[in-house]
């Protein structure tokens, strides 16, 4: 039995006015496909941002702050997101660590009442906390 060989019929060739017509349709069709992938990339980020900030509040609920701010910089890995920060701006204040919390919270909107009000608390308590210290020093060193 012979094999039987396929042949395509050659391409007809296009017009110049039909070959522009042709190119403006494809070139319309790729940028409309890298919009729509663009705009899924961007959804798929933001849902990951969402669980790792999700996470993030878990694990500083609980008391584990190491955790959480490690969850929280991954949330803003891509971009930085003003809940997250205010969430690590409270975890290093629950650590004790005022000047990384003050830090965090002055790299956003400082004209943000919530923001510059968070900065003021977190000042006070690191004013409470030296003057403890200073005070407890004085107390073990008068004993």
């Amino acid at each position: 039995m012979a094999m039987r060989r396929f042949y395509f019929p050659a391409p007809k060739k296009l017009g110049g006015r039909k070959k522009r017509i042709y190119l403006i349709i494809t070139a319309v069709l790729l940028v409309l496909l890298a919009f729509f992938a663009a705009l899924l990339l961007r959804s798929a980020n933001d849902q990951r941002t969402k669980v790792y900030i999700l996470k993030g509040r878990e694990s500083y609920e609980t008391g584990d702050y190491e955790n959480a701010l490690l969850y929280l910089r991954r949330a803003n890995a891509d971009e930085k997101d003003i809940e997250a920060q205010i969430l690590m701006a409270d975890c290093y204040e629950a650590m004790g660590n005022y000047p990384r919390a003050l830090e965090t919270l002055r790299k956003l909107n400082t004209a943000d009442p919530v923001v510059s009000g968070r900065i003021q608390a977190i000042e006070q308590r690191k004013m409470q906390a030296r003057s403890w210290r200073l005070g407890h020093k004085l107390r073990r060193s008068m004993v």
